[in-house]
């Protein structure tokens, strides 16, 4: 539940928009611009979970948007969090869910 909660704070403020160049943004700034692509949403989401000082293992992960079940590339992030109990793929630059993904394929990158 806290989970859906800081996932709808997020996909509310944020709105995507593709850069030109990759330059990750602070959480302030991607919350300020109102926007930012899917690494700057899933960095706000990741450091918002953090602050919450849970002793969830919280990831990104990487993988292919086009090829979620077979990467060609990695050009897409989310985040993954392990409760220790349950595990979830977090989109976050989707508003309608939180969840999307029964399988994927990709790459953890771990934050905690």
């Amino acid at each position: 539940e806290f989970l859906e909660e800081v996932w709808f704070v997020v996909s509310q403020l944020t709105t995507y928009s593709k850069e030109i160049t990759e330059t990750p943004r602070y959480p302030l700034e991607t919350m300020l611009l109102g926007g930012g692509d899917c690494e700057d949403s899933a960095i706000l989401f990741a450091s918002m979970l953090k602050a919450a000082n849970t002793d969830w293992k919280i990831s990104f992960f990487y993988t292919d948007l086009a090829h979620p079940t077979a990467p060609l590339t990695y050009n897409h992030v989310l985040i993954h969090v392990d409760t220790g109990t349950e595990t979830f793929f977090i989109e976050t630059t989707s508003k309608e869910k939180m969840n999307p993904y029964k399988t994927i394929t990709g790459a953890y990158v771990v934050i905690n």
